[in-house]
Formats: C-alpha cells, structure tokens, sequence
C-alpha cells in the first residue's frame, strides 16, 4: 500500500516557486521576491511538518532582509542578534536532528559527518558562550549558510537532473562574469604600468575613466558583479600585489585612482569592498609569512579608505560608518585590526567618539603590546635555556636540584 506524505505546500510546484524566490536566477530580483517567499514559508510553518532546511532558509533570509534596510532605525545589536538566531538554529537543528539517542556524538564530528564546515559550529558557540559576532562576520556566514543549503536541500527538489544543471548553468555564468571583469582589470593594468613608465598623466586619467565606465556598467545591470569584483581584487589578491616586487607606494599609484572613481559612483562596490577587507583584517591569523604581509597591506588600505581626505567624500556617500568598523576591531582584537581602529580614532573629528572609544582602544594596544612582550620574554628564557648546536637542538647541561614534584 503507498505511503501517504503530508507536506504544508500544495503541490510541488509551489516548493519550486519558493525556491525560485529564494534563489532567483536573475541577481537583479528585486527584495520584495524574497519577501514574499519568507510570507509563504511563515503560511506553511503554521501548518506544521516543515523541512528543517526550509526554515533555516527562512530565518537567515529574514536576517539578511532587515540587515538590508536602509535608515530603518534597527540597531547593529538587534541585526547581529537576527543573524546569530537564524544561524544557530541552522547548525543546532541540523545537527541534533541527525543524533542518535543512543550515541550521541559533539556537535564537531557530527558536522564532519554532514559535510557542514566546523566555522559554523565555532560561530554558534561564540554566538551563546561568547559576544555576539560582528556584522561583517555574520553577513559572510550567512551567505556561506545559504549557499550550503542550495546545495544540500534546494538544488535537488523536483527533477534532479534539471537541479544539477540549474547549478551548473548559474556557475557558468558565475565563471563567466568573473572572468570578464578579470580581463578588464588586467587590461587596465598594462596599459597603466606603461602610461606610468613614460610620466603620461592625461592617459593615464583616460585609463582610469574608461575603465571605471566599463566596470561600473557591469555592476550597475548586474547586483551581483559587484560582489565578484570584490572578490577579484580583495581575495584574489589583485589590490596587494605581489608582497615581493611591488611596495604598497607602486599600489597607490596603480589603484587609488581607479578605486575612489568606483566608490564616488556606486557606494556598493565601496561598502562591499570594505566589509570584504575587515573580513579579511580581523580573521585569526596563520603563521605565515606571505598571510601576514597581506593582512598588512589590508589595514594599509583600509586605512586610507577610512581616513584619507580624499576618500572622505566617497565614505560619506557609501554611508561607512567608521566607529561600527573601530567597535567591530575590538571585538576581534589583533596588531592590525587594532592598529586600524587606532588610525580611524586619531582622524576622527568627533570628541564622542574619541571620548568614547579613545580609551578602549588604548587598552586593547596595551593588552597587544604586553602579549608580544611575554611571547619575547618565553624565547629569551628557551633561547637561555636550551644550547643549539649546527645540527640540532641539544638538552640543556643544568642539573635540576630536587626530585620532580618536590617544592
């Protein structure tokens, strides 16, 4: 006899348009698609029986949608608060509903298990235990979350072979849009070095200005060449050169121009841009010497987006709020991230918010500067310690004078 399987949508169509609601493949759908899509899942959750990878959609849509407001009044605490309650119950309700009773595992190894990444079980431990992550840090959670129920739940509704081709066709043109805008900026590139080898100041305008036009065209039909923009020159490292042949001096010069035309014209792309660095400045940093010298290059650039004169007028229309980036570096405490949150105090004209902020980020500077002097101290007494010799590590020739756990 078959089974009967009640569902609070309809019919699958009506999954399906959901779907196309939530992840429309026109990037330029207006919110009020998304909008609608979230009043529909709110109908089905009252009719109860609803897929957990619905309702997680549902809730980081919803988080994501009041994040976007503009002017609304919402503070950053009750935005952060949205993100952390649809991301948590994203990574609690997947993981619980996938224990056994019987054997019950930490929530780590059952992520592992569910191919979840362990970023999103660390973010909702900090989200309860700890303080709330940044917007920055949130905003990008939430488009990984989503991303990864795309792939898990959503591109495999309905005809799966017309799922995986859904996906495909959407990261062709993903491929193909990046690679455009990728071919434009090298263009651009050589033929500023040249125009820079030979002091030519008016082609060089001409360069930035055609340029500026093309990429500005691109984002303007499409929301999401913006963000692949970004990518290219914040993750792909384009904006930081190559760390041992170029000074951050031949960089201004190559991209100052080109970015502030960009930023003065769409605030997006300057807002991404920025979200995408701090991103960047305050992630844990490796113990690397390359990772290092490019997280250093990203407070050098942030620095003179937020506190350069001529950048100013761009911040202001991208509507940058700069002590939102100083409270945001020191939640995420590190030499850079202070060191920018340092830099934006000291060319702020506000007496509020150096009164404010001054003295907690003179705090964390110090908190800074007495670890690096204990990790000194620690190699000093190894270094005294310990003999080294050509070809290895040696013990030390000091007698201990008492038997171990003797005081």
């Amino acid at each position: 006899m078959a089974s009967i399987t009640i569902t609070p949508w309809r019919n699958q169509n009506e999954l399906l348009n959901v779907r196309d609601w939530l992840f429309p493949r026109n990037s330029n759908t207006k919110p009020q698609t998304k909008r609608k899509a979230c009043s529909q899942i709110q109908a089905w959750k009252l009719r109860g029986g609803l897929p957990h990878a619905i309702e997680s959609t549902w809730y980081i849509t919803e988080a994501i949608l009041t994040d976007s407001i503009q002017d609304s009044g919402i503070s950053a605490l009750a935005k952060r608060a949205c993100y952390c309650t649809g991301l948590c119950r994203f990574v609690t309700g997947l993981v619980d509903s996938e224990q056994d009773s019987k054997h019950k595992v930490s929530m780590y190894e059952k992520a592992k298990e569910l191919a979840l990444p362990a970023s999103f079980v660390e973010l909702r431990h900090e989200s309860i235990h700890g303080e709330l992550p940044s917007l920055v840090v949130l905003r990008q959670a939430a488009e990984r979350a989503l991303n990864w129920l795309w792939n898990d739940y959503w591109r495999h509704l309905g005809d799966d072979d017309l799922g995986e081709l859904d996906a495909s066709s959407f990261n062709h043109r993903h491929n193909t849009r990046r690679d455009s805008l990728r071919a434009i900026l090298q263009t651009y590139l050589t033929a500023y070095r040249e125009a820079v080898k030979v002091s030519d100041y008016k082609l060089r305008s001409r360069l930035v200005e055609t340029t500026a036009l093309e990429l500005l065209e691109a984002c303007r039909t499409n929301v999401q060449a913006s963000k692949e923009l970004v990518h290219i020159l914040v993750d792909e490292c384009m904006i930081f050169g190559d760390i041992e042949s170029q000074t951050m001096n031949d960089l201004y010069v190559l991209w100052d121009q080109l970015l502030l035309r960009l930023a003065e014209s769409q605030g997006q792309v300057l807002a991404l841009l920025t979200d995408n660095m701090i991103a960047r400045l305050v992630a844990p940093r490796k113990s690397d010497a390359t990772e290092d010298a490019i997280q250093e290059r990203v407070l050098l650039w942030l620095t003179q987006v937020f506190t350069a004169e001529t950048w100013k007028k761009a911040a202001r229309q991208a509507k940058l709020d700069d002590m939102a980036v100083v409270s945001t570096c020191l939640q995420n405490p590190n030499l850079c991230s202070i060191g920018l949150a340092t830099a934006i105090i000291k060319s702020s004209r506000s007496n509020v918010a150096r009164n404010l902020y001054g003295p907690l980020v003179a705090e964390a500077e110090g908190r800074l500067e007495g670890a690096q002097s204990e990790l000194l101290e620690d190699d000093e007494h190894n270094a005294a310690d310990t003999g080294h010799l050509s070809d290895g590590w040696q013990r030390s020739n000091a007698v201990l004078g008492k038997p171990i756990g003797v005081l």
